[in-house]
């Protein structure tokens, strides 16, 4: 089972690899950068498809997150 404070965790840490700000990310795939801190943080997880589109963006393969 994916954990959301994992995730998160690894979403943040990906992005700020590349030296992306949470709004840059959310501006890619196109949702609030409440949202991203939301997944950041653990409070929410973004589902099967946005998690594929985000290991585009962050250049990881999909399996990094889990």
């Amino acid at each position: 089972m994916l954990n959301s404070k994992s995730i998160g965790n690894k979403i943040a840490m990906a992005r700020k690899k590349i030296n992306l700000s949470q709004a840059e990310l959310a501006q890619r795939v196109s949702i609030s950068a409440q949202a991203v801190g939301k997944w950041e943080r653990g409070e929410s997880m973004p589902d099967i498809t946005m998690l594929n589109r985000l290991a585009e963006i962050l250049s990881v393969d999909l399996n990094y997150f889990s």
